[in-house]
């Protein structure tokens, strides 16, 4: 489906620009050279004088704007083709019968349609009476009798459901019916080529007169029929055929005939339409001559003065007042524009258009747009505003602020001429005359005349986009954001932070009621009174949704939430319309009620219209279902989504009409000519279906027996929106309630029906809401076998009784001969059964001997048996004691190594539960190297072999234990593996101590080691000082022996000095050794420091730096000095193995009270 508009939206009366044109043309020729006192006395004698002239121009101009309006200034349409099982694209004729079915003619055939099925009968169904395809013409009778013109096949008729063509006598029944027309009369014209005929109570005569065959006809207001003939424009009347007197300027014969209900009459011949303004009865008529370029196939009239006429290659356009205008939009239906031959209007008013390319049905659309092609610079609208003037502004995503007057833009405002930004949300007029504008991402500006004013500088505003602007009746101006609510006071501000829900503080709609409240949409519905302020949200899920609009109504606050439909608050509570209508919203944008009561939601692809009364009366529950009429794609808003920005993104104009913002640009709704079908849809069951074959639906309808599906088709003819139309349908003595149904499932299907009578009712409601509550209903039976007759029972009962009777007969005779034969039996047994009685008695005292050793048997049996399941008892008792505080762990696992049984401390090696373990793998409790030992010992146990192994479980924790186990395979009486029992201790604390006593022991081999090599240094040592002491000595004397001031005296007292260092050297390493006694003595630490820092150089790397702080006054300390040197050198050890990448140590002394803090080596 399309849509289509052939105007824009214009506010202002076309009457009144007409009436200044006629007025003012005079005026100014008039003036233009006279002096101005005799300018004014000439304006006071015109005025008077065309004052009553321009009086009636303007109200007959108004009326005329208003009977165009009446017309619709847009059309949509809905189209069939072959895709939409159309039987072909061809379409000659269409035609709306009383009964509500819609025919059309076909090249392949008669169709009829219900607006989803189609029906076709053709020559392949209809034999003889439809001998050809090519179906051109369709005409009804006043009795409904379908009359169809075939090409080549005569003329056919069609009622109750029969075909016939015996209505015509045999020689025209090959012939082409040319046109076929009937009139208020009832007759039926149909002209051949051989001439024009009527058919009136059953009577087929010939029109005598006729001159040429017949291009047109048309009955006139006065009941008399206008015949296009080729060589003649006549008319047929009561007294016979005559000529109408026509004054056009050549002879050439008229094509096509239009009749208007206003006595207009359009006539056509080749590319010139003629129209007659005052048809009197004389037939002397006056024509008035337009050029249209066309080839008319079809005038029809829309309303009163205005037609639309078909022609080929121009599809469809509208003639008024002497012009034709196209029909936007229709030019994209192909074939619309190839070929439209005919039209119709059905009971609903929608316009059948038959073309080359398929079916159109026009309808008036209240719903267009404002955008790109009425010079809209952008189509992407976000807010619009109705001004008291009668103008509308608009704010766009990239075209600017535009004011629109008279329906089209004006004047454009962008940010560089002062708009708060290029994108507006939100524009408010006030009281005093002046706009208030804000925009997005943000920015407010008051506009007074051509002055801006920067609204977001004054103190208290937060910012944000601006979502909704509104003038309290106090004249309070209320902003809201997404920063929240402010509102201005005329120097500042005031926000209001508790404005806010689900942590979103935007503001969409501000609102005031009766009462003087200020009501505001921000996620959740809030009131203002004074400085209180409460919250209303929907109970349960729905809460979640945010609310997104509202409608502020005497009493009540309706809300529509972005997610959950629609809300209303009335009181203290709120009431949800969820569960009443699956249609409602669920996203709803905006809401605007109309003047008749009605709630208009936007629902952000389609509008959607409730009368607020059902809404009320579905509160008080007196309505369970509401039905809201929906406007959608169906009806004009095709590809339209509607934007939701705040309180602006929806406007009521000035004449009533809706604005809406859109994706599309601003999208006009004249709600006041909304259709609203009040039509009852007929509803028929159209067809029976048992086992697939079709079953006559005439009295009585009886299936046959053994059926097993029925099929039920039925149909409500409303061609207004058929997708909304809705089924309900019952069968009696099958369905327990009234089974709902959307428009296409047109059908119901029933299996496996006992025999029996059945009636089927079916109901429907057209898209308004509108129902058929009689419905239509057909009684059936389903017959039943022969064996399921009421006859064949009674005869199978009457047998029954006669075989019951003679067999009693036979069996009373029977028993007779038998109670004789028993009584001599009798007789002869009781003599056997004294013997036998006796007998037992001797019998029985022997058994009851047996009976007394038995019973003392059993009780000494059941005495041991009683202290063997006590010993049983015990037994388990500890063999359970044993098992659940055995310090190893049991498992037992069957033949598919699953785990059936394991004892408390199993689980806690694993570190889980019994019940845990019990049903899983012993793998899932190992690693990749445990489970390769697993499955070899696996595999040496299928093959009967016990064997004791170490393996390391992993817990869930990722502990590892460490386990001896020993496992033994249970195998069958017949040496099959049936699974295996493994004794499992945890050996992880054995092993632990087993690690730290090797770790001890390697410690003590390295003090051995230590040890042995210090004895060694010690050895080494004490040689090495026996040698120094002759070195010392000669070099003592040496240096008493040589003067104090010559070289040789430096040289000894320099090889004393090394002497004395190796003699220290060797102190060091007998302490190493532990050879020397401590020797405790008076020593300085920075003496020692710098005597030992050679060595303390040479023990480190050459990226370690020593940086020694050494205070001059130090204090001397009592200790030994080798072991001294002994601590820093390994403090220095330290530090460089503690440096793998270099660095620097520093050696610091200081005085230190050991009395009051501890005392530290810094190294």
């Amino acid at each position: 489906m399309a849509g289509a508009q052939d105007e824009a939206f214009h506010p202002s009366k076309p009457g009144e620009c007409l009436a200044f044109v006629v007025l003012w043309g005079p005026l100014r020729s008039a003036v233009r050279f006279l002096h101005p006192k005799q300018k004014i006395r000439f304006f006071q004698m015109v005025c008077m004088r065309y004052f009553f002239s321009s009086i009636l121009v303007l109200i007959s101009t108004v009326l005329l704007a208003q009977n165009a309006g009446n017309t619709g200034s847009a059309y949509y349409y809905d189209t069939w083709r072959t895709d939409h099982n159309l039987p072909a694209n061809d379409v000659r004729s269409i035609l709306q019968t009383r009964d509500g079915y819609v025919w059309l003619a076909t090249v392949k055939g008669l169709a009829r349609f219900d607006g989803a099925r189609f029906r076709l009968f053709n020559s392949q169904n209809v034999k003889p009476e439809i001998s050809r395809d090519l179906i051109g013409h369709l005409a009804e009778g006043k009795d409904s009798t379908l009359w169809i013109g075939i090409d080549g096949g005569g003329l056919v008729s069609y009622k109750n459901g029969e075909f016939s063509a015996n209505n015509i006598p045999s020689e025209f029944h090959d012939k082409s019916v040319i046109r076929l027309s009937a009139d208020s009369k009832g007759r039926i014209w149909v002209a051949f080529a051989e001439g024009l005929f009527v058919i009136e109570s059953g009577n087929f005569r010939r029109i005598d007169g006729i001159k040429g065959i017949v291009n047109d006809l048309a009955e006139d207001r006065f009941g008399n029929m206008l015949v296009a003939a080729a060589e003649a424009f006549q008319v047929v009347t009561a007294e016979g055929v005559r000529n109408v007197n026509v004054q056009l300027d050549d002879n050439q014969a008229i094509a096509r005939i239009g009749v208007g209900s206003d006595g207009r009459i359009l006539l056509t011949r080749d590319e010139v339409l003629f129209e007659i303004r005052d048809a009197t009865k004389d037939y002397r008529w006056n024509a008035h001559k337009s050029q249209i370029r066309r080839r008319v196939t079809m005038i029809f009239e829309e309303s009163p003065g205005v037609f639309l006429v078909s022609s080929f290659g121009g599809g469809v356009e509208r003639y008024m007042g002497g012009r034709l205008t196209q029909i936007r939009g229709l030019g994209t239906f192909q074939g619309a524009t190839l070929n439209a031959r005919m039209m119709t209007r059905d009971r609903e008013g929608g316009i059948w258009v038959a073309t080359g390319g398929g079916a159109l049905r026009l309808r008036h659309s209240f719903i267009w747009t404002i955008g790109k092609h009425e010079n809209l610079p952008d189509n992407h609208v976000w807010a619009v505003y109705q001004a008291k003037d009668g103008s509308a502004w608009a704010g766009t995503e990239l075209g600017g602020t535009v004011h629109l007057k008279n329906g089209k833009p004006a004047d454009v405002l962008h940010k560089t001429d002062g708009m708060p930004a290029d994108r507006i949300t939100a524009l408010c007029e006030m009281a005093d005359g002046t706009f208030w504008f804000g925009g997005h991402p943000g920015g407010l500006v008051r506009k007074s005349g051509n002055r801006f004013e920067d609204m977001s500088r004054f103190p208290g505003y937060k910012g944000g986009s601006v979502r909704s602007i509104y003038e309290d009746r106090r004249g309070r101006v209320w902003v809201g954001t997404t920063g929240g609510l402010h509102r201005f006071d005329g120097q500042s501000f005031a926000h209001y932070p508790r404005i806010a829900t689900m942590g979103r503080p935007r503001v969409n709609f501000i609102s005031e009621d009766l009462n003087g409240d200020i009501w505001i949409c921000s996620g959740g519905i809030f009131r203002l009174h004074g400085d209180s302020v409460r919250m209303f949200k929907p109970a349960g899920p729905a809460g979640e949704s945010p609310a997104w609009s509202m409608l502020v109504d005497s009493g009540r606050v309706w809300f529509g939430t972005y997610g959950s439909g629609l809300h209303v608050v009335e009181g203290d509570s709120v009431v949800s319309f969820e569960g009443y209508s699956k249609e409602f919203g669920p996203n709803i944008l905006s809401i605007l009620e109309d003047k008749s009561g009605n709630l208009w939601i936007n629902a952000e692809h389609e509008l959607q219209r409730i009368k607020k009364q059902d809404l009320l009366d579905a509160m008080q529950g007196r309505k369970p279902v509401l039905y809201p009429r929906v406007f959608g794609a169906l009806d004009g808003l095709t590809d339209i989504e509607f934007n939701g920005t705040g309180l602006h993104s929806a406007a009521v104009a000035k004449d009533g009409s809706f604005l809406y913002a859109s994706m599309n640009g601003i999208v006009v709704v004249k709600q006041t000519e909304a259709p609203t079908n009040t039509l009852v849809p007929p509803v028929y069951v159209e067809r029976l279906i048992a086992d697939g074959k079709d079953i006559p639906l005439s009295e009585p309808v009886e299936l046959p027996s053994g059926t097993k599906r029925i099929d039920i088709e039925f149909t409500a003819l409303s061609f207004e929106s058929v997708p909304k139309v809705k089924f309900r349908c019952l069968l009696e003595g099958i369905d327990d309630k009234w089974q709902g149904m959307t428009s296409f499932s047109r059908s119901v299907s029933y299996a496996n029906l006992r025999y029996g009578s059945y009636r089927f009712h079916v109901m429907a409601m057209n898209a308004d809401g509108v129902r058929n509550e009689t419905g239509a209903t057909i009684a059936f039976t389903v017959l039943p076998f022969f064996y399921e007759t009421p006859a064949f029972i009674v005869l199978v009962v009457i047998l029954g009784v006669s075989v019951v009777v003679v067999g009693f007969r036979w069996r009373v005779a029977a028993l007779h001969s038998r109670q004789v034969a028993l009584e001599q039996t009798v007789d002869e047994k009781t003599s056997a059964l004294r013997s036998e009685i006796e007998m037992r008695k001797e019998t029985e005292e022997v058994l009851r001997t047996i009976q007394e050793d038995l019973e003392h048997r059993v009780g000494e049996r059941t005495t041991e048996l009683s202290l063997a399941v006590e010993d049983l008892r015990r037994s388990r008792e500890q063999y359970q004691k044993i098992v659940e505080t055995a310090q190893e762990g049991i498992w037992m696992t069957d033949a598919g190594d699953v785990t059936i049984f394991a004892n408390p401390k199993m689980a806690d090696i694993l570190g889980s539960s019994v019940e845990k373990l019990l049903g899983t793998d012993i793998t899932s409790f190992l690693d990749d190297a445990g489970r390769i030992t697993l499955a070899a010992t696996r595999k040496r146990h299928r093959e009967g072999l016990a064997e004791r192994f170490e393996l390391d479980f992993i817990q869930k924790s990722g502990s590892r234990v460490s386990t001896v186990i020993s496992a033994t395979p249970l195998l069958g009486q017949q040496g099959d593996y049936q699974g295996s029992l493994a004794m499992i201790a945890d050996v992880t604390a054995q092993k632990r101590t087993e690690r730290e006593r090797q770790r001890v022991e390697a410690e003590l081999r390295q003090a051995q080691k230590m040890e042995a090599v210090g004895q060694l240094a010690g050895g080494v040592a004490h040689d090495f000082n026996n040698l120094l002491i002759p070195i010392l000595g000669y070099a003592e004397m040496l240096q008493k022996e040589l003067p104090s001031s010559g070289t040789s005296h430096r040289r000894v007292v320099t090889i004393m000095r090394a002497a004395e260092k190796a003699a220290l050297l060797t102190r060091q390493l007998l302490s190493f050794g532990r050879k020397q006694v401590m020797e405790s003595k008076t020593i300085n630490l920075n003496r020692v420091i710098t005597d030992l820092s050679p060595i303390l150089q040479r023990t480190i790397r050459e990226d370690i730096e020593i940086r020694y702080k050494l205070i001059d006054d130090l204090s001397n300390v009592k200790g030994d000095a080798s072991q001294i040197d002994q601590i820093i050198i390994n403090l220095l050890v330290n530090a460089r193995d503690a440096m793998p990448n270099g660095g620097v140590v520093v050696i610091e002394t200081d005085n230190v009270n050991a009395e009051s803090q501890t005392t530290t080596l810094s190294a």
